[in-house]
């Protein structure tokens, strides 16, 4: 240390000014691997001391590390092997002393009982009948450990059933808890299961659960599939009402706003709802379809179980029940439908290159009808549909051409969708239902 801080004396008279901080640490590295301890102390207390300070604390370190160092070699060096017995003792003058007799051991007592002649004045290991008996066969020897002192089990078949339980395996905790299997989390389930038990009537098929701790739902299931899926969502997806009026009169937004207007979703865009994201992810884990031709659904608000039909949702919105183009049907999505939305460098099926007119209209889809809850930049599933209808719209010069989109139907798979693939809640089409 003391040659590195020479050298560093000798820079700053030449005028490079090597900082505190650094000469430390070069200081702390050359050390041997005894100090260890020390570094290692001294960067977990980020000390920042100056190098007769440093100077001081290692030599103080250096005189432990010696202590350490002496009695580890004492303890390697020192033998503690038990010394052999001598044969005999000695006294004082160089005399052996006489080693004392060994007691003979002592045999059976004149009243002492042969288990196996029942005479006495002798044990059974000496009884002339039982060695006799012993010999011709007649008797076998008993194996070490055994009789009624022994540790021989009884045959499995003569034991009790309380017996058992002592040496049966140990059950998992999620297995005694009420005697039930281990349930498969929800989350990590194949869709096409989770699929399945999602379009159940959990309402219709069984009655509610009144031993559920939690009332917010129906039935055990339904707060698995909430604490499984929907409580680790962190992310619920805006939704932004838009001055359709103020954005007409806007020469930039004119074209793309008029395309809104033929699809018909002018009215659905100027509605702005409060939410609560809890009571979204409620709805989505307690969701279930009813089987009519109304279109019900049901789901749990609170401790609350809710019902509404999809013409009844159409009432409170102002919208009408049905009518309209339908986008949501059997076959695929084919992306390549949107291929003339865009310039010459964009990608079909993302926002890179489309024409501006679609670009502010997607902005518009996004913030009220299918809004995004992952990547903004892919268009997928519906989103595709809405798109490629906005591109007839802008096409078609035949003012009478009615292009409006069935909103609600538009709404109601939407939420379907989002229920059974298990995906970011579609909120701007939940607030408009919790409405209702």
């Amino acid at each position: 240390m003391l040659v590195m801080t020479g050298h560093a004396k000798k820079l700053s008279d030449l005028g490079i000014v090597i900082p505190n901080r650094l000469g430390i640490n070069r200081v702390l590295q050359s050390l041997p691997p005894s100090y260890k301890n020390f570094v290692m102390n001294y960067n977990m207390q980020n000390m920042n001391k100056e190098f007769p300070e440093l100077f001081g604390m290692l030599k103080a370190a250096e005189i432990e590390i010696k202590k350490e160092h002496q009695v580890l070699m004492v303890n390697k060096t020192t033998s503690f092997k038990k010394q052999g017995k001598s044969k005999g003792k000695f006294k004082k003058g160089g005399k052996k002393a006489a080693t004392p007799p060994v007691k003979p051991k002592s045999g059976p007592k004149p009243d002492a009982e042969c288990y196996y002649c029942k005479e006495k004045g002798h044990w059974k290991r000496n009884c002339s009948k039982y060695l006799a008996d012993l010999k011709s066969g007649l008797v076998k020897k008993k194996k070490e450990g055994s009789g009624s002192r022994g540790t021989r089990r009884r045959p499995r078949q003569n034991r009790s059933s309380d017996e058992f339980a002592q040496n049966a395996p140990r059950k998992s905790t999620t297995i005694r808890r009420k005697n039930k299997a281990p349930r498969e989390n929800y989350k990590s389930m194949d869709i096409a299961t989770y699929a399945a038990i999602r379009m159940k009537n959990w309402y219709e098929d069984v009655a509610r659960d009144d031993e559920i701790e939690d009332k917010r739902f129906w039935c055990l299931e339904q707060e698995f599939i909430y604490k499984d899926i929907y409580e680790p969502m962190r992310k619920v997806r805006p939704m932004q009402a838009i001055n359709v009026d103020d954005l007409a009169a806007n020469d930039h937004f004119e074209d793309a706003i008029w395309v809104t207007g033929r699809m018909g979703l002018q009215d659905l865009m100027k509605i702005q709802c409060d939410y609560s994201p809890e009571l979204i992810k409620q709805f989505f884990a307690t969701l279930a379809f009813k089987k009519d031709a109304e279109r019900t659904m049901e789901w749990m608000s609170g401790s609350t179980h809710c019902e509404a039909t999809l013409r009844r949702f159409a009432s409170i919105l102002g919208l009408p029940a049905e009518g309209g183009l339908r986008l949501h049907g059997p076959q695929k999505t084919d992306k390549n439908v949107l291929f003339d939305l865009y310039d010459s460098s964009g990608a079909v099926g993302s926002t890179k290159g489309l024409l501006p007119i679609y670009s502010q209209v997607l902005r518009f889809l996004r913030a009220t009808i299918a809004p995004s809850g992952g990547n903004n930049d892919a268009l997928r599933g519906a989103l595709v549909g809405l798109m490629h209808l906005s591109f007839k719209c802008a096409r078609d010069g035949n003012e009478d051409q009615d292009f409006s989109l069935d909103i609600m139907d538009f709404i109601f798979h939407e939420i379907h969708d989002a229920m059974v693939s298990r995906t970011t809640m579609p909120s701007t089409t939940l607030w408009l239902w919790m409405k209702t």
